[in-house]
């Protein structure tokens, strides 16, 4: 906001503050530095629920009519407080919606349908990382996601700061800090068990305490509870810890969450260790310096790790500040700024310099593109991201489905595991440009072809079975008097001449005609529908029909679970990191 304010004037509205006065009125306070202002309502602690919302909606008018007759933009945090304005007429309105907020504890039981009637009302959405974003993208049809971007001069500090505030330079190292609010979000009984294994390393926590008990906080000799500090403040602290804490919990409350400390506990120097969040998963799981753990053993094993990198110096903190050079906040305020700027009224519209703006702009409801993109696989997306970040075009982007990256696309489901919707892709270039590019929009995963004797034998002894099964379920057909599918046998007979051909060219990638075999076994299966033929053969009465089915099935079921779990095993085995995804 305070970037904002230097070509608007910013009023945040805060929550109200009950008082004895019996009139309602408004505070005003400037944050210093900043052209940015406060107001505090201040509401007669005798009301009802009833004056209350009437008072503050009254307190808004008395602010807009002070401020003047042109239309405000009206920005949400929250949904809560879009009764008090829903009544405004505004030259556009913003919801910047930072956190699932339903799902938080002591959450009220309006916010879900304040927030569908705030999108409803809204122009443009922003959401605080890309779990929300694609939990929200279809109730909207202009909605970005903005990750936590980092103030990274501020927390470079911190690497070169040699003295500690008094209260924790007494503090015994090494040192394991967390900094944020104390709610609900944390996983108390991890942290709890960590200070226990580890009684010779120091627990700080930095922040104050919310919808939670002190009395239900981990207490023990090496747990040391700082309380808030200021903004200002916090590099001294990071500057004296060793690694950085993200203990959080896995719930309804954290299931969205894209934590900000994760690029300031990097840009102070820190390495970092969190349990698996999506987002922060997402966004630094390839990084070296970020460690992840779910539980008490596994969490201790990553901070001992993380104990191994030399703190604020070391060459893993240049992929770190590369990476972090890209989430600036000005960056993100110029992205937000123009998507603002595109939804005002253009009687209130700010007026931008030629280089920021190319061309004139009409409202989001009749928009004009410079370039329109159909088809949103790997090169189109790559064309449009090329178009709008480097020429600063505006593109619309069409695909029949609600996602970009084609068949290559992924996500990562509630409980935080990748998914490839359409199966996995493997990529692979020589090209370090290419690589690098890619690398800003996706973590790559580690992939090797095996070499593997064992898992050859079984899929070649898996085409045999196959074959014999084909006989078989001849037999079948015979035994009810009927004639098998030309379509289908010859369906069949086609993937296994394909796989034979395979498994005979593999040599070094026995692996990948394993795996190959296996997936076309799975649509062998598919095709002939043993499990339907069996229930249907059951149904009729065809006795010999159905005990050989029954073996049929009864083997591939077999066959498929041996060549998974030896492909499984392989993979785990042989898999080197390479530039592969």
């Amino acid at each position: 906001m305070e970037r904002f304010s230097r070509e608007r004037k910013i009023y945040f509205f805060e929550e109200f503050i009950l008082t004895d006065h019996h009139f309602p009125y408004l505070e005003f306070h400037s944050f210093a530095g900043t052209a940015v202002k406060a107001v505090r309502p201040r509401i007669p602690d005798r009301w009802s629920e009833a004056q209350r919302q009437a008072g503050l909606v009254g307190l808004v008018d008395e602010l807009l009519e002070l401020l003047g007759p042109k239309p405000p933009i009206l920005w949400f945090y929250t949904p809560m407080m879009f009764p008090l304005a829903r009544h405004v007429d505004a030259a556009a309105v913003v919801y910047d919606c930072m956190d699932e907020l339903a799902n938080f504890r002591f959450a009220s039981p309006m916010l879900a349908d304040l927030e569908r009637e705030l999108l409803h009302r809204a122009d443009v959405v922003f959401t605080g990382g890309h779990s929300l974003y694609e939990a929200k993208r279809l109730l909207h049809d202009n909605i970005y996601p903005f990750p936590s971007s980092v103030d990274v001069c501020h927390f470079q500090s911190a690497r070169k700061l040699c003295v500690t505030p008094p209260e924790q330079a007494q503090i015994p190292r090494p040192i394991l800090g967390f900094c944020g609010v104390i709610d609900e979000r944390l996983d108390l009984e991890l942290t709890a068990a960590l200070a226990r294994q580890r009684p010779e390393w120091s627990i700080v926590f930095i922040g104050p305490e919310a919808k939670i008990r002190t009395e239900d906080l981990p207490r023990a000799p090496n747990i040391h509870y700082l309380g808030q500090k200021d903004y200002l403040s916090l590099p001294a602290y990071f500057s004296g810890w060793d690694v950085a804490l993200m203990p959080f919990a896995r719930n309804d409350a954290t299931r969205f969450i894209s934590p900000t400390k994760t690029p300031e506990y990097l840009a102070a120097g820190l390495p970092v260790v969190s349990t698996p969040i999506t987002d922060v998963v997402r966004q630094y799981g390839d990084m070296r310096g970020v460690y992840f753990a779910s539980d008490a053993p596994s969490l201790v094993c990553a901070c001992e790790e993380a104990l191994q990198l030399e703190p604020k110096r070391g060459e893993w903190l240049n992929a770190v500040d590369e990476r972090l050079a890209t989430l600036s906040w000005d960056d993100t305020h110029r992205r937000m700024s123009r998507l603002v700027e595109d939804v005002v009224e253009p009687a209130v519209r700010v007026p931008l310099p030629p280089v920021a703006r190319k061309t004139p702009r009409s409202s989001w409801r009749r928009r004009r593109f410079d370039y329109v993109i159909v088809g949103a696989g790997f090169a189109g997306a790559v064309l449009a991201e090329r178009l709008a970040n480097e020429s600063g075009q505006r593109v619309l982007v069409c695909d029949r489905r609600p996602h970009i990256g084609g068949n290559a696309y992924d996500f990562y489901n509630e409980s935080g595991i990748l998914v490839h919707k359409y199966g996995p892709h493997i990529f692979h270039t020589n090209s370090e440009a290419i690589f690098d590019y890619l690398s800003r929009f996706t973590a790559w995963r580690p992939y090797e072809a095996a070499n593997n004797a064992e898992l050859k034998k079984a899929a070649e002894e898996h085409l045999s079975e196959t074959k014999d099964q084909i006989k078989k379920l001849e037999q079948v057909f015979k035994s009810i008097g009927k004639t098998a599918s030309g379509e289908k046998c010859d369906a069949i007979e086609g993937l296994i001449k394909e796989a034979d051909g395979v498994m005979k060219e593999a040599e070094g990638t026995a692996l990948d005609a394993g795996l190959l075999a296996a997936c076309q076994a799975v649509e062998h299966y598919e095709i002939v529908r043993y499990g339907a033929l069996r229930e249907w053969a059951k149904d009729l009465g065809h006795d010999e029909a159905h005990k050989l089915l029954s073996e049929i099935l009864d083997q591939e079921k077999a066959t498929n679970n041996k060549l998974t779990n030896l492909a499984v095993t392989s993979i785990n085995k042989t898999s080197t990191r390479s530039r592969a995804a």
